[in-house]
């Protein structure tokens, strides 16, 4: 019942009640003032019961009349609940606030006779209500006001930077073309509430495009959506070098010149960007094994570094006689400045792969030029062509990417195809058959970009997830496994990818929030998640964010950010990062944390020293768990070896070191696949390991995967690799316990070399055995052998063997050295190996070098001065320089020290029992990080 009918009600009670109990009072009075006295009125007289209007009389009692009120309502229609926000409607000072359909009435009701004029005070948030019915005069309830509420529908749209081409993007129901840097408004309006989420259904040709503001919730007009477009080709990575093009259109490049592919005139290697074109007419840069491609705004190639195979394009050639060995052989020339690729005026995309470059004309076909060996020209023949060759049957191609020995080509319809060598299922059509003409890659679709890297290929689909397929041994398929495919495997954990480059051995991708993430090979941290560990699943760049472009090389790899810098991380042997981070250093460096060191030892790619107290802590390479510290992460920062004390000595090897007990036993950890560490099994270690039976040792020393020791008695024990006799026991069978080397008596020093070792015996002279390659054993020959050969050396003190050489040293200070002399490691001022020994040119030593110097070696003056000869590509040599040297030359700021030499560095302990180390740094041997600091380019 209305509230008002309600008040009536009572009120009518009211009056009906009091009434009537009055009544009865009256009556009482009247009937006791009868009894006591006289009636003087006349019988036939009433009472006076007239109101004053308005009143009027209810049970003898005037009263106001009853006022007649009614109630307004109203009706909502397509008011949807859940708003944020409702619907307010007034009339006069009262108010509804309504956030649903149905039938609501004003709290107060209005007089008859009284007006009304409902009004939308506020509209709800996403809809437009209209009324109807909307005043009147009251005379009964009122009830035909209706409100129709509406959804509102706003435009979607924003804004393109950068494009050079053509973007179609899609918001989930309908796509929209833009040719041109402009605003953009899709033709379907989007209703109030509802979510959008736009992305790039095809991006431009030779450009990335990424978006910002891309999704959200409709509420009002959307004009924020901004896309960005970038030339995805403005950076690349080669094998040692790399280049970008700025955002003034310099294009500058870093790393590895030897075959001019820095494009400077010249073959000198840069540890930081050169300016190579400033012409400004630059559209985007591609980099090759060892040369450099630029594709200009007329449509040109320009081609420069290595063309062997013909790769620059420009026909340039020389014609070879090999004789009987080889015939008559057509090379092309290099060439260290920029050359015209012949007869292309219409391209608009371009990549080189290892040895072979191709370009995409305006008509969609597809060029190329260079190596042919495996049809990765795709002109169904395996000759090089020096010049341009039409790729058979591809059209309305839109990218394109070249690998070692195969290509890839992406269609605008989202199909890839690729040709060339096929042994690992790289080429993706299911099959491990090469093609000398392009065949399809099997169950992919709409895919946006491609990679193809050295038997590997990737593609990004416009969904943002990445298929790989081909060789997968180090993961860099990112599927979890290590199985090769030859057909699309998804990458596992990748969303919203927007870019993708595939690098030798590992691949990367770039997130549209700007992350890096990498998988595959991870030899020297390109992966860049500051380990040297392979991964077969996408891992996190650290320390790079807001990056658009990605490019991957042969161990390294560099992004570009949204503001035009670029970083890059792996390998900087060659200055392909950009900067000169300690990846070598040419001059010795401390390693922090180590002091009251007595010895060390310096393996292939990692160190270790020996304190005063009879400890060994270790640094460097540690995937094997050579550091010994229970683990398989590589250290930049000694780590001390645990559960070891009393010790005397070490020595270190490929991926394994040994260690000296004061006891006379010896303890190994690291790799074990050859039984090197002795313990009687081949499983590796990553903490100490006791060798099998050896008491009352004296010294050991340890090869590349063997290890040899000296006993008390004078004679040699050896253990492991057995391959060219190397254990000394006339086998060539391994062993993973020590077996005693034949005849070898009065031994007072021992030097394990590679794959052999020397030994000193207590009347000066010399004997080697095992691999004889190069002469390096001193016997005149190049034949090996499984027992020991004298050398007919006399009064020696000291004795080395190195990886493909050995060295001696006499009482008078002579050092002599046999073997391959590559990069003139043997001294003597020439680069022709020796199968005898031949003496170092001017040079009187009191000390050789111990350890393994790959093509270098080291030697202690007599004046206290290190001296140092050979290859010199790190730094090794210690003089500040990179230059090799055929005679030995002085290392800077060390002197009165012991000498070790690894794979490409030295250590040695100072005066003041300090290690300082130089050359490569590659996986941290010298003690020192790395970095991945941003360049910039202009």
């Amino acid at each position: 019942m209305p509230k008002y009918k309600v008040l009536f009600q009572y009120r009518k009670l009211y009056r009906t009640v009091f009434g009537f109990a009055f009544s009865v009072l009256l009556a009482a009075c009247g009937a006791a003032s009868n009894e006591n006295t006289t009636d003087t009125s006349n019988s036939g007289d009433t009472t006076d019961t007239s109101c004053t209007a308005p009143q009027i009389l209810e049970n003898d009692i005037c009263v106001d009349p009853e006022e007649s009120s009614y109630s307004i309502s109203v009706t909502i229609s397509g008011l949807d609940s859940g708003l944020d926000g409702v619907l307010v409607l007034s009339n006069n000072s009262d108010t509804l606030s309504i956030g649903a359909n149905g039938t609501f009435t004003f709290a107060n009701a209005l007089l008859e006779g009284a007006a009304y004029s409902v009004a939308v005070d506020a509209q709800p948030n996403g809809r437009f209500c209209t009324i109807t019915n909307v005043s009147g005069t009251v005379s009964a309830a009122v009830t035909n006001i209706t409100v129709a509420c509406e959804i509102l529908s706003y435009t979607l749209g924003g804004s393109v930077s950068g494009l050079s081409g053509t973007i179609i993007l899609d918001n989930g129901t309908e796509t929209v073309s833009v040719t041109s840097n402009s605003n953009f408004t899709f033709a379907t309006d989007f209703e109030y509430g509802s979510s959008y989420a736009v992305t790039v259904d095809t991006q431009p040709s030779s450009q990335l495009c990424t978006i910002a503001n891309a999704s959200g919730t409709v509420s009002s007009d959307v004009t924020n959506i901004a896309v960005s477009c970038w030339d995805t080709t403005v950076i690349s990575s080669g094998d040692y070098h790399s280049c970008a093009i700025g955002s003034t259109g310099i294009l500058s490049c870093w790393g590895y010149n030897g075959s001019g592919q820095l494009g400077i005139g010249n073959s000198t290697t840069s540890y930081t960007p050169v300016t190579v074109l400033d012409s400004g007419d630059l559209a985007s840069v591609t980099t090759g094994n060892a040369h450099t491609c630029v594709l200009k705004t007329d449509s040109t190639v320009s081609c420069w570094g290595n063309n062997e195979s013909g790769q620059l394009g420009d026909n340039n050639t020389s014609v070879i006689d090999y004789g009987e060995f080889g015939g008559i052989v057509t090379s092309g020339i290099d060439s260290n400045v920029p050359v015209d690729v012949l007869g292309l005026t219409d391209a608009v995309s371009i990549s080189a792969g290892d040895y072979h470059t191709c370009a995409i004309s305006a008509d969609g076909t597809v060029s190329c030029w260079g190596r042919n060996d495996y049809g990765q020209l795709g002109i169904d023949s395996t000759t090089d062509s020096f010049t341009p060759a039409a790729v058979a049957g591809l059209s309305d191609v839109v990218a394109l990417s070249t690998g070692h020995n195969h290509s890839c080509a992406l269609t605008s319809s989202g199909t890839v195809s690729c040709w060339g060598e096929n042994g690992y299922g790289q080429l993706g059509d299911g099959s491990t058959t090469q093609s000398l003409v392009p065949v399809a890659v099997s169950g992919l679709s709409n895919a946006m970009a491609i990679g193809a890297g050295y038997r590997h290929s990737c593609a990004l689909t416009n969904t943002g997830a990445v298929y790989c397929w081909g060789y997968n041994d180090f993961g860099q398929l990112g599927d979890g496994t290590n199985s090769s495919s030859n057909s699309p495997i998804l990458v596992d954990g990748l969303t919203n990818i927007i870019a993708l480059n595939v690098g030798d051995y590992h691949s990367c991708a770039v997130a549209s929030w700007g992350a890096v993430s990498c998988w595959g090979y991870n030899n020297l941290d390109q992966l860049g998640n500051s380990t040297r560990t392979n991964s077969n699943i996408p891992v996190a760049v650290v320390g790079v964010t807001d990056m658009v472009a990605i490019s991957a090389g042969y161990e390294h790899s560099c992004a570009m950010s949204n503001t035009g810098t670029v970083s890059c991380w792996g390998s900087d042997n060659e200055g392909q990062l950009g900067h000169e981070v300690t990846a070598y250093s040419g001059t010795p460096v401390s390693v922090s944390g180590l002091t009251s060191i007595a010895e060390v030892s310096s393996g292939e790619y990692h160190s270790c020293a020996l304190t005063n107290s009879g400890t060994v802590s270790c640094w460097g390479k540690n995937n094997l768990g050579q550091l010994g510290d229970g683990t398989r992460t590589n250290s930049y920062t000694p780590l001390e070896v645990s559960g070891l004390t009393n010790l005397t000595s070490v020595s270190t090897g490929y991926e394994h070191v040994c260690v000296l007990i004061g006891t006379g036993t010896v303890s190994c950890w690291g790799n074990n696949n050859n039984g090197q560490l002795g313990n009687s099994s081949n499983t590796n270690s990553d903490t100490p390991v006791s060798v099998t039976g050896l008491t009352n040792v004296t010294a050991v020393s340890v090869g590349d995967y063997h290890s040899c020791a000296l006993i008390n008695d004078g004679t040699v024990s050896c253990w492991g690799r057995n391959t060219d006799g190397q254990l000394g026991n006339n086998t060539t069978t391994a062993s993973n316990s020590p077996v005693a080397v034949s005849g070898l008596t009065n031994v007072i020093a021992l030097s394990a070399g590679a794959y052999h070792n020397c030994a000193l015996t207590n009347t000066g002279t010399v004997s080697c055995w095992g691999n004889n390659a190069n002469g390096r054993l001193g016997i005149g020959s190049t034949t090996s052998t499984k027992v020991p050969v004298d050398l007919g050396l006399s009064n020696i003190v000291a004795i080395n063997a190195s990886i493909t050489h050995s060295c001696a040293l006499s009482n008078v200070g002579v050092v002599s050295c046999w073997g391959g002399n590559g990069n003139g490691k043997l001294g003597d001022g020439t680069t022709t190996q020796s199968t005898t020994p031949v003496t170092v040119t001017s040079l009187t030593a009191s000390a050789l070098t111990t350890g393994r110097g790959r093509n270098h070696t080291c030697a202690l003056t007599s004046t206290g001065s290190i001296n140092c000869w050979g290859n010199n590509d790190f730094g090794q040599l210690g003089d500040g320089s990179t230059t090799q040297s055929l005679t030995p030359v002085a290392v800077s700021g060390v002197t009165d020290a012991t000498i070790s030499a690894g794979g490409y560095h030295n250590c040695a302990v100072t005066s003041s029992d300090t290690v300082s180390c130089w050359g490569d740094n590659s996986i941290f041997q010298l003690g020192q990080p790395f970095t991945i600091d941003p360049i910039t380019i202009p």
